[in-house]
């Protein structure tokens, strides 16, 4: 079980020749692969699954976050083969089936195709204005600007400003602004966080 861009590990991107050699491996020692999908998927990244950049096709995919537009929901897909194995009650999930959260689901699986098309200009807006405050990692609106400092304390510098960013693996400013947000929103935080950082640096 693998993350095609790991979150909390810093936004970490796997080479697509790794996660190519992994299935192969996997399927020569018939072993399941599964894709943790759950922060990079529906659609962050540009792609509806991140694996997708690779090129793969995984035995089971795990979602939620994203998948239910702010309604906690849990899910998985297999292919027919593993998903045979499950019968009634074997699995489940707490948000995982109510109506509520299938609902939240039906409607960003309907809306995620527009979010998805203006992804690639507001990561290049992202990519273009950070250039040379560190080293951007991820894709899409999953991002990582890693600072090469411990960023704990520029974290809460930020969110005082009125900027939520948080700090993984110490120096790796993490990213994940709502697919839906504008550029002109993006512009805003842009300029509370490269302020911030040209002072604190």
């Amino acid at each position: 079980m693998i993350e095609a861009i790991q979150g909390e590990g810093g936004i970490n991107e796997l080479d697509i020749s790794f996660l190519q050699e992994l299935q192969h491996v996997c399927q020569e020692n018939d072993i399941l692969l599964i894709l943790d999908e759950v922060q990079c998927g529906v659609g962050r990244t540009g792609k509806f699954f991140a694996y997708e950049y690779a090129d793969i096709s995984p035995d089971v995919v795990t979602m939620a976050k994203g998948l239910g537009g702010g309604v906690p929901i849990g899910a998985m897909i297999a292919k027919k083969h593993v998903a045979k194995s499950f019968g009634v009650g074997s699995h489940g999930a707490t948000f995982g089936g109510n109506a509520l959260a299938c609902i939240g689901a039906s409607v960003v699986l309907d809306e995620i195709p527009t979010f998805m098309s203006q992804i690639p200009a507001k990561e290049k807006l992202f990519r273009e204005t950070l250039e040379g405050f560190g080293l951007l990692k991820g894709k899409g609106l999953m991002l990582g600007l890693d600072i090469k400092t411990n960023c704990k304390e520029i974290s809460k510098i930020l969110h005082q400003r009125g900027l939520v960013i948080n700090c993984t693996a110490e120096s790796v400013l993490r990213m994940l602004p709502p697919l839906v947000i504008s550029q002109d929103e993006i512009r805003q935080g842009l300029d509370i966080l490269t302020n911030t950082l040209k002072e604190l640096l």
